[in-house]
Order: C-alpha cells, then sequence, then structure tokens
C-alpha cells in the first residue's frame, strides 16, 4: 500500500447500503450508494496519492448461498473491474455458524469447525498454484488393462481400461470441496474419452 493508505489506518466510513435478493437462486447484490453523502468518515478519500476513491473501495458485491445454506460464496465486482483481476482473487467465503457464545474465550464447537475448515483449505492451497484462467492441461494415465476376449480370426480383442485424470482447480473448488467434501464436484471436467478404432 502507498504511504497515503497506511496513514488512513483505524479509519472507517459509514453510508447507506442497498441490495436484491432473489431467493429462488439463492443470489444477493449489494452496493454502497455513493451518490449520498455518508453519514459518517474519516478516511481521507481526496488525499494527495490516494489511489483508491470511494467508489472503487466499496463498490459491489455478489453472494450465492451454497445448496445446503452451509456457506455463502462472496465476490467483489466492482474490484474485478477496477484491478482487472479475475474471480478467484477477489473472491471469500463466510461460513455459517448456528450458534454465537457471549463469551469471548469459549468458542462453540461450531467455530472450531470452521476454523478447521479455514486450516484445510490454506493447507491445500499452500505452495500450489490454482487454476485461474486460459486453456487447461490435463494429465493422464492407464491404471489398468484387463483383455476379456481375444478372436484371431477376426482380428479383434475386448478389454476393460481404467485411467486416471489429473488437472488443476480453481481456488473456488478447493474451498467449497473443504465446506462440503460429501458432495462436491468440479466447477470442470473434461469430456469422456473417444475410442477411435471401436468395431
Amino acid at each position: 500500500a502507498s504511504p497515503t493508505m497506511r496513514s488512513q489506518k483505524h479509519g472507517f466510513i459509514i453510508e447507506t447500503w442497498h441490495g436484491k435478493c432473489e431467493p429462488k437462486k439463492k443470489l444477493i447484490n449489494i452496493s454502497a450508494d455513493t451518490l449520498k453523502a455518508p453519514v459518517q468518515c474519516t478516511i481521507n478519500f481526496g488525499a494527495s496519492g490516494m489511489p483508491l476513491t470511494r467508489e472503487q473501495l466499496a463498490g459491489r458485491y455478489e453472494f450465492q448461498m451454497f445448496k445446503d445454506n452451509s456457506a455463502m460464496k462472496g465476490v467483489h465486482a466492482s474490484w474485478i473491474e477496477y484491478a482487472q483481476i479475475p474471480p478467484e482473487r477477489a473472491m471469500g467465503f463466510l461460513l455459517k455458524v448456528p450458534q454465537l457464545s457471549l463469551c469471548p474465550n469459549l468458542f462453540p464447537q461450531a467455530c472450531e469447525d470452521v476454523q478447521q475448515k479455514l486450516r484445510d483449505a490454506h493447507h491445500l492451497l499452500h505452495k500450489s498454484k490454482a487454476y485461474e484462467s486460459g486453456p487447461r492441461v490435463l494429465y493422464y494415465r492407464m491404471k489398468r488393462v484387463t483383455v476379456t476376449r481375444t478372436s484371431t480370426t477376426e482380428e479383434l480383442f475386448q478389454s476393460d481400461m481404467s485411467f486416471e485424470l489429473r488437472w488443476q482447480v480453481s481456488r473456488q473448488d478447493v474451498y467449497e470441496f473443504v465446506v462440503d467434501p460429501g458432495t462436491w464436484v468440479p466447477s470442470w471436467e473434461p469430456a469422456c474419452f473417444d475410442v477411435v478404432n471401436l468395431v
């Protein structure tokens, strides 16, 4: 961050937000009403060297609830437009905690579960490169080949084959897997192989 940005530490803004919700699709869009003056603001957006405007800092967010309502995926949509970054770099997750503790030193089991899920996601992503954009690279190897029938006169054979496929998944895939591994499916899967010499 620039020196001007660092000087805004502990600053805050209170402003009006509005949005809309589509319950059937579990979608929520919210955005700051930057046409109105903020209710209260201690951030000096007009300072010399301040790289971000109020619109860019607040902007627009898009949320989608998971099918099982266990978590919500959020994207800072306006930051994608401003910084020209892929959605995976402007994405976060809100995990559902069904109960809260009034004592700050006593955390319910649900909070521990959430913390463990975040640790698992960090472990999977640490020193790993997730897919962002561009062509997919697919690695495969044949694990098993079993010939079930041969015909020397017809020059034909039947066999069962097993392949192992590997490809990079996105950061979103990693978080969704950690949240709900039982029902997780990758957001992209390769097409089935076609046998070109099939009779």
